[in-house]
């Protein structure tokens, strides 16, 4: 009968141990998602020992985890990226700068290729006097041409051919004389000019030119000088020149 209670009595507290273990161990099954009578949905935090809501609990630690992520990889990528990034853009900048400098300056150094424009505007060397100062010069012989016979021995030498020794358009200024025009024309073509002034008339008198004097072709011939195919009543040294008047000088056989 003794050995009968002894063995109810261990049974009986090796199935209350069990029991007590099985309650120990089922109590954490049920949290992983049992089937036990225990609610569902419930965990222990460890760190604080309080019990908080499942939804609460993994909204928690998806802002801990990914706040803490962020963190890092922030940290990491200042730690790396930023300066890479900031490095690289000044290092572009400084090399992208030289090379445009030296490029430029290499371009400005070059020989430049473009043909020379050709000026549109006509030499000024020699001033075109204005049309309003412009006249007609002649100075001719050509009368004495067929009168040989008058001619003084030699004088042949010195007549020009046609008989003309000069003719063209001259430029004069304001004031101008017709001796002033045959003085200035007759030194710029190197053609001789003689005359003889007389003061109490204030004129000059034209004895030859080109070395053919008056007299060389009778006793009636000489100088003279025509405006417009007129002849002034002034001498050449009183006639002031006009704008576009035509001066002839011309040798005479008769006066």
């Amino acid at each position: 009968m003794r050995i009968k209670k002894k063995a109810i009595i261990v049974c009986a507290a090796a199935l209350f141990l069990l029991t007590g273990v099985l309650m120990l161990r089922g109590k954490p099954g049920l949290q992983e998602g049992s089937t036990g009578s225990a609610s569902p949905g419930y965990i222990f935090e460890s760190v604080t020992g309080s019990v908080i809501e499942p939804q609460q609990k993994i909204t928690a630690g998806l802002k801990t985890n990914s706040g803490t992520a962020v963190a890092a990889a922030t940290e990491k990528a200042g730690k790396t990226a930023v300066p890479k990034t900031h490095s690289t853009k000044k290092k572009k900048a400084a090399t992208s700068s030289k090379p445009d400098k030296r490029k430029r300056a290499a371009v400005t150094r070059q020989p430049s290729t473009r043909q020379p424009v050709p000026s549109t505007k006509p030499a000024t060397a020699t001033p075109v006097p204005e049309e309003k100062n412009q006249v007609t010069l002649t100075i001719e012989c050509i009368k004495i041409l067929d009168h040989k016979e008058l001619w003084k021995e030699g004088i042949e030498e010195i007549i020009p051919d046609q008989g003309i020794f000069y003719s063209g358009r001259c430029a004069f200024t304001e004031g101008e004389t017709a001796y002033d025009l045959i003085k200035r024309i007759c030194k710029a073509k190197n053609i001789a000019l003689d005359s003889q002034y007389t003061p109490a008339y204030d004129t000059y008198y034209i004895r030859g030119i080109g070395n053919l004097y008056e007299f060389d072709c009778g006793s009636e011939s000489g100088w003279q000088y025509s405006v417009n195919k007129k002849m002034p009543d002034t001498a050449c040294s009183s006639y002031q020149l006009h704008n576009g008047d035509s001066i002839v000088f011309y040798y005479d056989y008769k006066w």
